[in-house]
């Protein structure tokens, strides 16, 4: 039972930092794009 939480929480962080990897690219992407794209009235 117990290396059965320690292997959850492992994912979990895993799954966590994968998260953080795609909010950061997404705001880099949407910076990017903001860039480009010309200013609307």
């Amino acid at each position: 039972m117990l290396r059965y939480l320690v292997q959850l929480g492992l994912k979990i962080e895993q799954l966590e930092q994968h998260l953080k990897e795609l909010q950061d690219s997404k705001e880099g992407l949407e910076e990017k794009v903001n860039r480009n794209s010309p200013e609307l009235p």
